[in-house]
């Protein structure tokens, strides 16, 4: 499905308990290992969320998620036009608890000829959602939150952000990502990004 011919989204068919069980352990081994670093976003974000420059969650042999590396892979050389440059990603683990969200913000700049996306690990009933201010489209789009599914953006003329997590019991997990021309990579991250 393309929303206001933007954003794309595949379902997928993944094994969620065993890449939702690896999500429990990242958040442990990043909170445990990178929970006194300077924290890069400012908001109700969640914690792996602000911590998203110290570790690239697909560079980690858990279970599961090579294969959702594959299929964003996969995803992004379908929906990108085939402009086969050397591209690179990062990947974090958005990790809410009730009262979270990620506020209003954007990524890559339109120069940056960069994408942007999110996997839904687990979303609950599919209410919690993203929210898309996209340029040259009127209204906002929403986009449901709903379990294996896979949304991929151009990283150029939107804002967005998540809706608040209110389940008390359980978190709302989704893994994010940055697809990224080599050229525009920052130094500063040794070890942080792969290729695409």
């Amino acid at each position: 499905m393309i929303y206001g011919d933007y954003i794309h989204t595949k379902k997928l068919d993944l094994n969620l308990d065993e890449i939702r069980k690896s999500c429990f352990e990242m958040y442990d081994y990043i909170n445990s290992n990178f929970g006194n670093k300077s924290r890069s976003y400012t908001g109700e974000s969640t914690l792996t969320t602000e911590l998203f420059k110290h570790y690239n969650l697909l560079m980690y042999p858990q279970p599961g998620f090579h294969d959702l590396y594959s299929e964003i892979q996969r995803f992004f050389y379908e929906t990108h036009g085939g402009q086969y440059k050397r591209y690179y990603i990062q990947s974090w683990l958005n990790f809410y608890k009730k009262g979270d969200y990620i506020d209003w913000h954007s990524h890559w700049p339109k120069e940056k000829n960069s994408w942007h996306g999110f996997f839904c690990v687990d979303c609950g009933d599919g209410t919690s959602g993203t929210l898309y201010r996209i340029i040259d489209v009127k209204n906002e789009l929403f986009v449901p939150s709903e379990n294996n599914l896979l949304v991929m953006s151009k990283s150029e003329k939107d804002i967005h952000k998540s809706t608040e997590w209110n389940d008390e019991i359980n978190p709302r997990i989704t893994i994010a990502f940055d697809i990224v021309p080599a050229e525009h990579i920052d130094d500063d991250l040794p070890n942080h990004w792969i290729p695409i």
